[in-house]
């Protein structure tokens, strides 16, 4: 394992997570816009989840490359955007 990775590259990886999260639930977003008009919602859902899900966890593997404190930026930035989220939702309803 490497050494103690830079604050620069915390930070990138920071706002990587934070593009993480925007795919995630930005997507979740628009998959519970679209299920209303769908037949097989269930289907819809779950392939979404699992394909919303493997980008993630893909990405968080390959940025973290085995280093703690790369996982906890990554995973800050995701965390931060969920919140971000939760909040602008709750304004527009």
């Amino acid at each position: 394992m490497s050494g103690a990775p830079s604050c620069p590259q915390l930070f990138l990886l920071f706002l990587a997570g934070m593009g993480f999260g925007l795919f995630y639930f930005g997507g979740l977003w628009l998959t519970l816009q679209k299920i209303a008009t769908r037949q097989s919602w269930t289907l819809w859902l779950g392939i979404s989840f699992i394909l919303r899900l493997a980008v993630v966890l893909t990405g968080f593997f390959l940025l973290m490359q085995g280093n703690w404190l790369k996982l906890v930026a990554l995973t800050t930035g995701f965390i931060i955007i969920r919140i971000v989220m939760i909040k602008r939702i709750q304004k527009t309803s």
